[in-house]
Parts: C-alpha cells; structure tokens; sequence
C-alpha cells in the first residue's frame, strides 16, 4: 500500500496528537510500500524530518488550515508519489481530499479520530458561521470511507453526528514500552529528598479540565490518612497560578511541589520516581480528554495510575487492574483511592506489574500501528 497522511499536528511540537501522529507514522512506514507524511512547516522541524525512514513533506501554513493549503499541491503530490488513499489525523484537513476523491483521484479516504474536534467549533458564537461549520463537519464525515477511534467513548460521539457503525472501528492509543519502562530512581529521589515520601504524580498541560484542582483537593484527606504523602505536579499553562494559589489557601506547601516542564528524556525517570500516577480530567465542553497517552506511559513503568469516569479515559485503565477510576470532581472518592493504594502496597505493586504486562501485550504502538494498516488497507 502506498500511503499518504496528512497531520495538522507533528513533531517539533508535543502534545497529544503529535504523538499519535508520529508514532502512527512510524509504524505504518513498516509495512506501507511507501509512506508520505504531510505537516505544516515548524522552524526545527528540518532536523527531526532528517532522521525519520520516510518522506515528509512540509506545507507552510497553519495547523488547522493545512487541508486548504493543499488544495493546489496535493494532487500533485499524489501523483508523484503514486497515491490514492489518504489517511488524516483530524476530519479538519479534509477539504482537500474530498474535493480530489470526487474528482475520481483519491479512492480511499480514511481518519483518525480523537475527541475534542467533534465538541470544538471556532466560529460557535458567529451569527450563521457557527452552524454553517457544523454543517460542514456532519458533510465531511458523510464523505469519509473509514474512521479509527483512539476509544469507545470517541466512538460514540461519531455515532451521535450520524456516522454508521460499520465505518467506525477502535484502535486504541499505546506508548513505548523501549522508552518507558521501571528503573532504579533512588539518586532523583534523593536530590529532591523525596526517599521516604509516598508520591503522587501528574503531568500534563496546566488547564482546569485536567483536574489537578480535585488532586490538590483530596489532599488534606490523603496527608491525614498517609502523613508522608506528597505531590509532585509537572507540566505548566494558563491554569498554573490558580492551582498555586489553590495550594496555599490549603495549607499544603509542605506536600506540594510544582515542577514546571518536564524535558522529553526525564519523563522515565518521573514516572519512575512516584508510588501512583494520578490524573482526574473533567468534562468542560468542548474540551474532553479523548484517552490519555499519559496513564500508558505510566503503567510501562509499572505504576498503578488513578484517573476519571470521563471521555476515554475507562479505555486507558482497566479499572481494578492497572488503576482505578474514580467519578469525575470528586475528590473524596479520589481520596479514598489514593489512600487505599498507598496503604496496600501489595494491590499498589500488582497494578502497576498488570499495566506493564497490558503495555508489551496490547497497549503499545507496534499493536497499534499493524491494526491501523490492517484497517487502512481492507476497507
């Protein structure tokens, strides 16, 4: 199969779908005949495309106008490189693609879906704009042959905008298990006189709906209960001074420590470095949190990880197995898990040894990557 995908999200930027984008990509370039990767052009991006086994080819423009920008250079691209099917990472870039397949020059066209591009509409508050936008959603995704879920519940948000079934299959996200695994921590825990600490840990995007508020929450609970418990928040945003503020007006300096931006090849040694990985988003329209590579990553280092009853996140955990989930801005019950685990260190090491085994078994990118292919080439 020759193969083009177009991402509006890719390395030198980091985030969620960026990584998805990349580490799909690595994959299919296996098994593809041939792989081209179409992105917008990012100062640094030259660097890392150099190291990759597989073409990518940089538009200059914005991410979320990519699928515009195309409109004179993608039949061309296909052409040269002899493609007809088309995979996108968000239904956004399609217009491009759809206006080629009606033209009988694109066979195939197939996306990924995540969440929040279903909920999210720029033009929500416009007078006609909005609704006019919307429209436009419903009608690409009425043009598209094939869609990949990363969860259930994204699944179910295709289904409610009228998508049917048998176009929609689950793939769902994985991680790395090569760059996150268990290792010996015991000199980091010691630099930041963590060694007889029981840690919490969360990193992410400081933003309200990833629910670091209901951790620092269940805080005083979980330090009456676990006197050494303590909580280590990395990742920062427009959310961060709230949440400091938040810390203090709760009388937890002494068992809260905000690390800022965590460097790409530290993230193992953090993971690594706390007793639970606890992450509780909340629903805030059209914000959702889609799956959570996080808690994956987490699990590779045989950590049990703590998370919501929210979007697709029960996809990421296997609730009483690899963690627990909780109900969504309830910090009680996030307390009372927290304690539970950190008590029963037993239940605490065999959630974290079962996220390990489901991480080599099934949640990782080789898995993932073979069924998208798969996908991709019998629709």
């Amino acid at each position: 199969m020759r193969l083009a995908f177009i991402t509006q999200d890719f390395p030198p930027e980091t985030g969620g779908i960026q990584t998805y984008s990349f580490e799909v990509a690595q994959q299919l370039a296996k098994h593809c005949e041939k792989l081209v990767i179409i992105a917008p052009k990012k100062p640094k991006a030259q660097a890392i495309d150099k190291t990759l086994n597989f073409d990518v080819i940089r538009i200059n423009t914005s991410n979320t106008l990519i699928g515009y920008a195309l409109y004179f250079s993608l039949e061309k691209i296909l052409k040269e490189y002899k493609i007809d099917t088309v995979f996108h990472a968000q239904w956004q870039s399609l217009f491009t693609s759809i206006k080629l397949k009606k033209q009988g020059k694109i066979k195939r066209i197939i996306v990924a879906a995540h969440a929040r591009e279903f909920s999210f509409n720029p033009y929500k508050n416009v007078l006609f704009a909005g609704k006019k936008y919307h429209n436009w959603m419903l009608n690409a995704l009425q043009k598209t042959d094939f869609f990949i879920p990363v969860s259930n519940y994204t699944k179910g948000l295709l289904l409610n905008l009228g998508v049917s079934e048998q176009k929609i299959e689950v793939v769902n996200n994985g991680t790395n298990p090569n760059l996150f695994y268990e290792k010996d921590v015991s000199d980091l825990k010691q630099k930041l006189q963590l060694s007889e600490k029981k840690v919490l840990f969360t990193v992410c995007r400081h933003v309200e709906r990833k629910g670091i508020q209901t951790v620092l929450k269940a805080m005083p609970n979980i330090v009456k209960a676990v006197p050494n418990a303590y909580y280590l928040i990395g990742g920062s945003g427009e959310f961060t001074s709230q949440l400091k503020q938040l810390t203090t007006s709760l009388n937890l300096e002494n068992h809260v420590q905000f690390l800022g931006r965590i460097a790409d090849n530290e993230m193992n040694d953090y993971y690594n470095l706390c007793d639970i990985f606890v992450m509780p988003p909340l629903h805030i329209e059209p914000n959702i949190e889609g799956f959570g590579i996080v808690y994956l990553e987490a699990s590779a280092c045989k950590k049990a990880v703590i998370g919501s009853q929210t979007g697709g996140v029960p996809d990421a955990i296997i609730n009483g197995k690899t963690g627990l989930i909780v109900p969504e801005q309830d910090h009680n019950e996030l307390a009372k898990a927290c304690i539970n685990l950190l008590q029963n260190e037993k239940l605490r090491l065999q959630m974290g040894a079962n996220g390990r085994k489901h991480v080599e078994k099934t949640a990782n990118w080789d898995v993932a990557g073979k069924k998208i292919y798969e996908l991709i080439s019998n629709c």
